[in-house]
């Protein structure tokens, strides 16, 4: 729409953006040619997303090991179940896509290479079997029941109040359900352990997509020149160290190759120039500060899936139709799995994905992808 003001000329000499922003990011803000947006890289992806937090000391009661496959995850809540009456698997999950094990059936991102070309996760037939997975442990009592109206804060109030046994849980919520469950028992324990590994060793969770932030221009802007040699000049370490921590010895020390801060810190009114071009670094130090890192560091082994479609550039039937698209996947896969829905009609939801946008947004981001991957 001529928006956006095309940076191309203006990032020819920027060799601080260029050590920031990794090559293949670029990708997400080219279009014909041309690059519309600064991509900040995304710092979070060194803390990962989402893990199965678990009472591992009720693993150890049951004298069992950690579960890895799903027939380990099926005998563990099995126990579970009939030897502390809890509620073995509970999630909040209105669209049915209970992380962890999603992965387990290669549905833990909704857009995937398969067999060189771009296919939705969520309609191909390994989505049938993992809805029949589902559907086996909200069957036998192993997946809670309320898991299509479960909030997050009724997710963490059954974990604390050891109504169930394990659940996806981010690492940032972690921190607080830990908290208060070590308040109310001291002795126990909640860890993430790998998510399931399923029939063709498939198995993960989906990690943060490559780009934090787009920073663009109006196109009528009368001071291109001047915003871009600014970022250019944020993005410049010794800049960057001084926006983000202050000065040495006032607000930070060097100790055993970390930065640590001091009380003076706080107190920096910069600070908050350093969201322009926040680096894993900076963000690494405040996940450790602020108690993170104990449950971030546990987590990110496990979120080995990436989004592949958060490489490409914005495509239009992909940008127009997500939300449409997303509204067809709950309107059938919570239904399947409870049983509301027959997985007989899974070729009708398949063809409603397809009725309402979702063969378009294929061929857009395969046309894409034949470019991307060749």
């Amino acid at each position: 729409q001529g928006a956006l003001a095309r940076l191309d000329e203006y990032l020819a000499d920027t060799p601080n953006l260029d050590r920031l922003v990794p090559e293949d990011t670029w990708g997400a803000v080219t279009w014909d040619g041309g690059r519309y947006a600064v991509p900040i890289p995304q710092n979070q992806r060194i803390a990962g997303t989402d893990g199965i937090f678990v009472r591992t000391d009720w693993i150890e009661e049951l004298g069992m090991d950690r579960p890895e496959t799903l027939d380990e995850y099926d005998q563990l809540m099995q126990r579970l179940k009939k030897e502390k009456g809890v509620i073995p698997l509970t999630a909040a999950a209105p669209n049915g896509l209970i992380q962890g094990f999603t992965g387990a059936f290669g549905l833990g991102t909704a857009y995937k290479a398969k067999d060189d070309k771009i296919v939705c996760s969520y309609i191909e037939p390994e989505a049938k079997e993992y809805l029949a997975y589902m559907n086996k442990l909200y069957k036998e009592g192993l997946l809670d029941a309320e898991f299509p109206v479960n909030k997050s804060g009724n997710v963490q109030e059954k974990m604390v109040s050891e109504r169930a046994a394990m659940a996806p849980i981010g690492w940032w919520a972690a921190l607080p359900i830990d908290k208060n469950f070590q308040k109310l028992n001291p002795e126990g324990k909640l860890e993430y352990v790998k998510p399931p590994v399923g029939p063709r060793g498939e198995w993960g969770v989906a990690n943060h997509g490559p780009v934090r932030t787009f920073l663009v221009i109006p196109a009528e802007s009368r001071r291109i020149k001047e915003a871009v040699e600014f970022l250019e000049f944020m993005a410049d370490p010794e800049v960057y160290n001084y926006v983000s921590f202050g000065e040495e010895g006032v607000h930070y020390y060097e100790q055993d190759g970390e930065k640590i801060l001091t009380e003076e810190y706080e107190n920096r009114r910069w600070q908050i120039y350093y969201t322009l071009v926040d680096t894993q670094e900076g963000f690494a130090i405040r996940l450790r500060d602020k108690g993170f890192k104990l449950y971030s560091d546990q987590v990110v082994p496990y979120c080995v899936l990436e989004h592949i479609d958060a490489y490409a550039p914005p495509l239009p039937e992909l940008m127009d139709r997500t939300a449409e698209l997303n509204e067809v996947i709950e309107e059938y896969y919570a239904r399947f799995i409870t049983g509301d829905l027959s997985l007989d009609r899974f070729d009708d939801f398949v063809r409603q994905w397809r009725r309402r946008g979702g063969d378009k947004v294929l061929e857009e981001l395969n046309e894409w992808y034949e470019e991307f991957a060749g």
